[in-house]
């Protein structure tokens, strides 16, 4: 097999097989989406799973997860990979899953970078944008909340600004990409349909 077949071969394991042991219900939501925008929703939920079980790995302190979090997060603000940190992060939190499919997912972080870099330079905007986005929701779980207590936050405006990074932000990203990509939506209103997203 040559290495743009095996390539192709691993792109595709990540998206089925992994996408759908680390998703349950998402991996089903896929099937409906258009093909146009598959791959990179779908990278995208392998990508926010990885950090979420960054954030969550609760047999390694809070401080390390945090410093876990933004090595990750980092890669996406450069838009070029830290191999090195990337491997690092494998090799901290993989042998510390419990969960199976979450160890493979860790496992399979690197690849995941190399898909990335094969979409469009658009498409790696969006992607970038909502990893900054979210990684901020899970920065306040690990700095504003103490122990495994929940705390209330001071005031609404914050619980706002909170749902918006955990949850909010993935409305404004799904429509950003199915405008960019489907020619059938140009008659949105982008930044209506937006705020909609972001609502719901």
């Amino acid at each position: 097999m040559t290495d743009a077949a095996q390539t192709q071969t691993d792109n595709h394991v990540l998206l089925t097989d992994l996408l759908q042991q680390v998703s349950r219900s998402f991996y089903l939501t896929l099937q409906v989406v258009p093909r146009a925008v598959r791959d990179q929703l779908g990278l995208a939920y392998l990508f926010a799973r990885a950090a979420d079980t960054i954030a969550d790995t609760d047999l390694i302190d809070r401080s390390s997860r945090l410093q876990y979090l933004n090595q990750f997060k980092g890669q996406f603000a450069r838009d070029l990979i830290d191999w090195e940190e990337v491997r690092g992060i494998q090799t901290a939190l993989t042998p510390r899953q419990t969960d199976h499919a979450e160890r493979r997912l860790l496992e399979q972080l690197e690849q995941c970078f190399r898909l990335y870099r094969e979409l469009a330079p658009e498409d790696r905007e969006r992607i970038r944008t909502l990893m900054s986005t979210l990684t901020k929701g899970m920065e306040m779980d690990l700095t504003l909340f103490p122990g495994d207590r929940l705390a209330a936050l001071p005031t609404m405006a914050d619980l706002d600004l909170y749902t918006y990074y955990v949850a909010g932000y993935v409305g404004e990203f799904w429509t950003a990409m199915v405008c960019a990509h489907l020619p059938s939506l140009a008659h949105w209103n982008q930044t209506e349909m937006a705020r909609v997203g972001v609502r719901f």
